[in-house]
């Protein structure tokens, strides 16, 4: 038996030796089944008419996915350059926070400690920090966000999945951006209401261009949800 949890996401993902070496480990009556919150069109075609396809829409407390929120914001790649252009982003910080500790997803580092250092200089009250790959102190900085030492993270890709963090609402700072991939969406909606007692954490998305990707973002998530309300009314 075999099981590959986030088998769509690195180092996994498009890698032909961990394939190779996957399918040589296991027997020839061996059972292998993958796990993903979002598989890939590559992994379902590959898949189809070879494996059952199970879907699971609800969490361990039952509640509905939080379905983001499509805000347009015509200069959020210039936002930190003029601070009327960053203020529909600290408008929302503001709302959230007064509720949530709030994650910022940024589509580049560079984007990201420039929009940090703009919110910085608006003499906010807030505690707020930034992570990327790149940062040495980033796992420091996640332990400390999951213990609410900071109001205000803003992050990249690198917390897309695999971590959780309680009262938390989400904004996603340009999520026309080709980096922000429908599964990569899902992803990071799926940051919010993890676990603990509901905290109407939010997600939001800000995009100056609809994208074929947030479209599907969210209407996969609709679909799931509509999926978990028919398995609550059956008593599945």
């Amino acid at each position: 038996l075999i099981v590959v949890d986030e088998v769509d996401a690195f180092p996994y993902e498009g890698d032909a030796q961990l394939r190779y070496g996957l399918y040589n480990a296991l027997a020839k009556n061996g059972c292998l089944i993958y796990l993903s919150a979002t598989p890939s069109e590559r992994l379902l075609q590959e898949i189809r008419g070879k494996f059952a396809v199970l879907k699971m829409p609800l969490r361990f407390h039952q509640r509905p996915l939080i379905v983001p929120k499509p805000v347009h914001y015509s200069h959020w790649a210039q936002a930190y350059r003029r601070k009327r252009w960053l203020r529909p982003l600290l408008q929302q910080l503001q709302r959230l926070l007064q509720k949530n500790f709030v994650l910022v997803f940024c589509p580049s580092i560079a984007l990201m400690k420039e929009v940090e250092a703009a919110v910085r200089r608006q003499g906010t009250s807030w505690s707020l920090t930034s992570v990327s790959s790149q940062d040495q102190k980033r796992s420091e900085k996640v332990a400390s966000a999951r213990r609410q030492i900071y109001k205000v993270l803003f992050t990249t890709m690198i917390l897309e999945r695999g971590v959780t963090f309680e009262n938390v609402s989400v904004i996603v700072l340009g999520a026309n951006h080709p980096v922000f991939t429908k599964s990569a969406l899902v992803q990071i909606a799926g940051r919010v209401d993890r676990k603990g007692a509901y905290t109407e954490g939010e997600v939001i998305f800000f995009y100056d261009q609809m994208t074929e990707a947030i479209r599907k973002a969210l209407n996969e998530i609709k679909e799931m949800n509509q999926l978990a309300k028919s398995w609550l009314t059956d008593g599945v």
